[in-house]
């Protein structure tokens, strides 16, 4: 496989992971207000998606000289990525910075369960220092780059089904429903 076509594939499926990256972000956001009763469906959709996320974003920033990842398309193309980058609001320093601080949680609790950290996981989490408004910013600007650098690569738009998190106040009629008949 060439360079290129190595270099395009990357573009694409680093595209795919943050439409979904961006989904389920907007599922959460949307998820935020629904009170769960106990362990119910949408207590398990939560962690669910939570999960999905962090893996998604340990796929997209992994760092290695073997992987596809966004750091692979940076080193392949530095001046289009970093410019796509800034121009949805993040510096390439600021990302690394997130990504060395997502390696933390990858090594010690999210994909492995390193037995130094096992006592206490949300000491790595907290540790890491990634808060929620840093986590959306991040999210919403590898989107935005990822549809930047698609758009140069293939000089075409990333095409996808919406997703807006509407659906999810149904969860309100279909509880009260229930409610009336208890």
């Amino acid at each position: 496989m060439t360079s290129i076509t190595r270099y395009k594939r990357a573009v694409e499926r680093i595209t795919r992971e943050t439409s979904w990256l961006s989904i389920d972000q907007k599922a959460l956001v949307a998820l935020g207000p629904v009170v769960s009763h106990g362990m119910d469906f949408f207590q398990v959709a939560r962690n669910g998606l939570y999960s999905d996320r962090l893996l998604r974003m340990v796929r997209i920033l992994e760092q290695g000289e073997k992987v596809a990842s966004f750091w692979y398309l940076y080193r392949c193309n530095p001046k289009g990525v970093t410019a796509a980058l800034e121009n949805a609001g993040l510096s390439i320093e600021d990302l690394r910075d997130f990504s060395n601080c997502l390696k933390t949680i990858r090594d010690k609790t999210f994909v492995h369960i390193d037995k130094a950290a096992v006592s206490d996981p949300q000491q790595v989490y907290n540790k890491a220092g990634i808060t929620k408004s840093k986590l959306d910013k991040v999210i919403w600007a590898l989107w935005d780059t990822m549809k930047g650098l698609y758009q140069m690569t293939f000089c075409n738009t990333y095409k996808r089904d919406a997703y807006t998190g509407h659906d999810i106040p149904l969860l309100k009629k279909y509880r009260d429903d229930i409610a009336q008949y208890k």
